[in-house]
Parts: C-alpha cells; structure tokens; sequence
C-alpha cells in the first residue's frame, strides 16, 4: 500500500566520466595493491557532495566554516555545521536510468533499480522465492537460533540453491516482495547498468622523486552506461538546487552533472497483517542485524519478527577532511558493520500496523547519517511454506 503526499525533490547525478567510490576495505600504501570501488555508492557520500556544492554556492569561506564563525551562519542554516545533521533528509542513493525526456531535453522520468532480494534464491536458472516453514512442522535441520520463535526460509527442492544476485526494477521488484519470483529476462547484471575499469599507478618516493619499488597498485573505477545515473530524494528541507548543474562526488572528486526533478513523495505502508520489509539502502543496527530498540519505534502495532533473509554484512566508515584531523593523524572515522541493501525481514502483526516513515536505522538523531539516506525501505507480503 502506497500513500502519496506532497511534492518533493528528486535529483538525478550522472557522471561526466569515470566514477570512483572505494569501499571500507583498508588501502595503506604497501598493505595491499587493489582499491575496491563499489556502486551505487554509501548514502553518505551522497550526502556530503550535496553539502558541498551548497557550501560552495554559498559563498562561505571554508575557513570560517570549519571554525563555526558568524559570517558561516547562513550556510549553517541550509547544511548543518560539520559535526550535526544537516536541516534536510534523503532517501537513496539508487541506480537509476532515464525513461523520459521533456520537450526542452530535460529528465522527466528515471525507473530506479534494486538489489535483488535476498529471499530470492536461483534453482537450475530459474529464480525461486523463499518462504518460512509454518509453526508447528519439523524443521529439516537443526539450527542455534538466536530467538527460538524465528523460522527458517525454505524452498523444496532436491536441485542445487545458488545465491541470486541481479538488479529489479521499482515494478518488478514490488511483485517479487508480494512473493511471485521474477523472470530470468526481467533480472538485470551489473555489467547492463555498469562496468568495472582497472586502471593502474606506481607509488612516487616525493624525497627522491622517483618511483617506490614494490608499490604497484590497481584502482578499480565505475563507468555507468548511457543514460544511467543515480537517483537521490529530498524527502525534507528544502535546499536550494538549480534545474542543473555540476558538483565533485567520490574518490578524486569526480565530476557529476545533477538534474533536478519535481515528483510525488509516496509514503509506503505494510500491506497486510504479514509483511516484508526490504532494506532498498543499507542500515546500521546497534546490535549488528537487530536493533537495540523495539520494532514499534518505526511500527504503531503488535509486531513479531518471524525471520530475516541477510546479505554479507557492509562495513562502512569514512575520513575527516579538515585540515586539524589529517595533520593529528585521526582522519579516519571508525568502521561500523551495517545490513545490507537487499536484506529482508519477515514480519507478523496483530491486527492492521501503520510505519512511521522515518528511517529504519539507529544513528544518533544529531548525527549526519540520520539523514543521509540509511535505512530506507519498502514492503511487501508473504505466506507460510505450504
């Protein structure tokens, strides 16, 4: 069930070449010889070029900024100060791919793309959707659950279960949560929305000014394919973007042209009274894939977690850019595990459950990521396995 409210922004970033995000994985000099990029990129790294390019726009020296100084109080007002949450919240990043052109050549419309969810399991090239095993029948294992009451996800079968991987489009994607497995053709690889370059350097000795023996080293790079981007929504605040423009995002701040797009902001709600939640952007729990607080903080009713379908956990973390942290040696920020984009969680409720729409995730409400992104999520229904 979808409820549609008021307008909100919806920004559309594609790059003007190259694009490079890295993971959580360290990358010292002579610890290892591969950077990793990964895409769509962390919420927060969205959110910081967008703070950016208005701290730019304004005006404001950087300077004055990082010092908190009176002269910085407007750009304070749109963006938040360095070290609080920013006055407006988003909802993504998502690979998405431009459907429609206005008459001027503007974007109209952009199809957003998901990870497959990892309720999905492929048998012998077709893809199958996981159920839990109803109360009251055997399991066909035995399992040291971290709560009794959760049951296994199963699929009968005597053929092989490989793990599904893809990318959904928004339509596809709501079917398969309502339980119905999508085509083979309707699932989309990476290399259909991006490609992976390597490209490679060797470490300079800046005393000597010649090349350091035994630091070769790759950089992996994100080249996304005609016509697709990244979609971004503005859910509150107002800050204030043109139709168009240009802003720096990622490693080597690579440049992005944005588009800016006027669209409904629909608020989805559990379906039924045995809903799925899907996690469409990571999220960060307290207590690693569970969090410290009830479920009733994001659902206004008896709720009970039946089971959960996880993806390898993300560790993501991040540096400090200013120039005091990066001379004293504590530029990067400590890395914390999160759940997965693409994770499910099975849920049973007694009686009819409204979601509050804020985030499902458990940042502190005066931190960044509270806003940038995380924990975004859709729903879908489910039975019991037959």
């Amino acid at each position: 069930m979808t409820e549609k409210g008021y307008t909100m922004m919806r920004l559309f970033l594609e790059p003007a070449d190259v694009a490079l995000f890295r993971d959580g994985r360290s990358f010292t000099a002579g610890s290892d010889h591969r950077a990793r990029s990964l895409f769509p990129p962390n919420p927060s790294t969205v959110l910081g070029a967008l703070r950016s390019k208005l701290l730019m726009d304004s005006g404001v020296s950087l300077a004055a900024f990082a010092e908190k100084k009176a002269e910085a109080q407007a750009a304070r007002e749109q963006i938040g100060w360095p070290d609080e949450a920013p006055p407006f919240a988003l909802r993504g990043p998502f690979i998405a791919h431009v459907e429609q052109h206005n008459a001027d050549g503007s974007i109209r419309q952009v199809s957003r793309y998901y990870p497959l969810p990892a309720d999905v399991v492929k048998v012998d090239q077709a893809y199958h959707v996981l159920k839990p095993i109803a109360p009251g029948l055997d399991l066909p294992f035995e399992a040291n659950w971290p709560d009794n009451n959760l049951r296994p996800l199963w699929f009968p079968s005597v053929e092989k279960q490989t793990e599904a991987e893809g990318w959904l489009n928004e339509k596809t994607l709501q079917t398969c949560l309502n339980g119905n497995a999508p085509a083979e053709t309707e699932v989309w690889c990476d290399e259909r929305l991006f490609a992976r370059e390597s490209r490679f350097g060797v470490g300079i000795d800046s005393r000597r000014k010649r090349y350091r023996d035994g630091m070769l080293y790759q950089v992996e790079f994100i080249r996304l394919r005609e016509s697709v981007g990244l979609a971004v929504d503005v859910v509150e605040g107002a800050p204030s973007f043109d139709q168009s423009g240009l802003l720096s995002m990622g490693g080597e701040s690579r440049t992005f042209r944005y588009h800016r797009m006027d669209v409904p902001r629909e608020q989805a709600q559990p379906p039924s009274e045995r809903f799925k939640v899907y996690f469409a952007t990571s999220a960060y729990f307290k207590n690693g894939w569970l969090p410290e607080q009830p479920w009733s903080t994001w659902f206004d009713g008896d709720v009970r977690l039946v089971t959960v379908a996880l993806r390898r956990a993300r560790t993501i973390s991040g540096v400090k850019v200013d120039t005091k942290s990066q001379h004293g040696g504590t530029f990067p920020k400590s890395g914390r595990k999160f759940v997965p984009a693409g994770s499910v969680y099975y849920f049973e409720a007694a009686g009819q459950v409204t979601y509050s729409g804020a985030p499902v995730s458990e940042f502190d409400p005066d931190e960044a990521n509270s806003r940038a992104g995380y924990g975004t999520v859709l729903f879908g229904k489910w039975d019991y396995l037959a």
